[in-house]
């Protein structure tokens, strides 16, 4: 993963290591109990219902801690990234790489999600769309880290590519990275701590 070459991530990425190994970031636990740090077993649970959401790019790569440290890469494939989505709802970046999101359908869109997607955008979305989501279970997989992604925020063409550019984000305390089954996750979620999507980009 090509940001472990700036030593600020890699400054940021050995702080957390070390707050895991002290039990302050979240990791499983496959014995349950209600340790400090730990998110309790490390069993399969029913995935909530993101809700509405807004596509906030393609995610590119991201990295998790385990337990004990040790940093986990996932990248994708050139043309093979997945939608990132963002629940306002349950506060959560999602990501579906085994789903295709239909087309835009120009001009349907909510009020409440007009201003959400302008919040994140500085302009309006062109329009809405919808998707069935199964039933996916998620399990725990360590302490969020990093994600990178490719967003077309803050330029007056919309679409993605054109106009986009890439982000790197580094997560907060507290923010856990969260799995579906299957070689390829069938769902990727990173929620908790203070994450939240603002103007300036997803903050902590």
């Amino acid at each position: 993963m090509r940001i472990y070459n700036d030593q600020k991530f890699a400054k940021g990425t050995a702080w957390r290591a070390v707050r895991l190994m002290d039990g302050k970031e979240p990791r499983p636990n496959p014995n349950g109990g209600n340790l400090p740090g730990v998110l309790g077993p490390a069993g399969w649970q029913k995935m909530p219902n993101p809700g509405d959401t807004i596509i906030l790019g393609k995610l590119l790569e991201f990295a998790y801690l385990t337990d004990p440290p040790n940093v986990q890469f996932v990248k994708f494939n050139p043309g093979q990234e997945p939608d990132l989505l963002w629940s306002r709802q349950h506060k959560m970046l999602v990501a579906y790489p085994h789903l295709s999101i239909p087309g835009v359908r120009l001009g349907n869109v909510s009020e409440k999600l007009r201003q959400e997607y302008a919040r994140w955008a500085q302009r309006g979305p062109r329009g809405s769309t919808q998707i069935q989501v199964p039933a996916y279970k998620i399990t725990p997989a360590g302490a969020a880290d990093t994600v990178v992604y490719r967003s077309s925020k803050w330029t007056k063409t919309p679409g993605d590519p054109p106009g986009a550019q890439e982000y790197i984000h580094q997560f907060g305390e507290k923010v856990v990275f969260e799995r579906g089954r299957g070689e390829v996750p069938s769902a990727i979620v990173f929620r908790g701590g203070k994450m939240d999507v603002l103007p300036a980009g997803i903050v902590n």
